[in-house]
């Protein structure tokens, strides 16, 4: 198992086909009761996808729990990357992820930034101006956002060319 911080994408680490590789992205939403999400895209070259959203009032704490039901649902990536330090909780990735052959890369702020920003800046302007009465009508909203960005045609430059 490998627990390496080269280059995201460095043209050996680039992520040549859905599933290889996900990033995770943890933001505060500018909501009345400044809700976390965590939110884990597919870094496929030419199109980054939103695979799961998970919104709470607190920083998510079950990033194993949130992983574990998306490899059941989706797959298991080669690789996620991730550039916060999730204290207590990186040994329970680093074991979740041994016992899966998943390996986890640490890198940059600044890269898995520019990989997962767009994501989050779309999330933003869709529910920028909506007022919700409850976690779970936001979340419900964030999933329609998620269904239909995966829908959509976002593709984005090739960063290895």
């Amino acid at each position: 198992m490998k627990f390496d911080t080269t280059p995201f994408l460095s043209p050996a680490r680039g992520a040549t086909c859905h599933n290889r590789a996900w990033a995770i992205e943890f933001a505060t939403l500018d909501l009345d009761c400044r809700p976390f999400l965590m939110m884990v895209a597919d870094i496929y070259v030419d199109a980054r996808l939103p695979l799961s959203v998970t919104v709470s009032v607190a920083m998510p704490e079950d990033v194993v729990g949130a992983l574990e039901r998306l490899v059941h649902r989706s797959g298991k990536p080669e690789e996620i990357w991730i550039d916060h330090d999730l204290g207590h909780g990186r040994a329970a990735l680093r074991t979740w992820a041994e016992q899966r052959r998943i390996s986890i890369v640490y890198g940059s702020r600044p890269r898995t930034k520019a990989l997962t920003e767009p994501l989050v800046r779309d999330l933003g302007a869709f529910l920028h101006g909506k007022r919700f009465s409850s976690l779970i009508e936001l979340g419900h909203d964030i999933e329609r956002w998620r269904q239909s960005y995966g829908a959509a045609d976002h593709t984005v430059p090739n960063d290895n060319q």
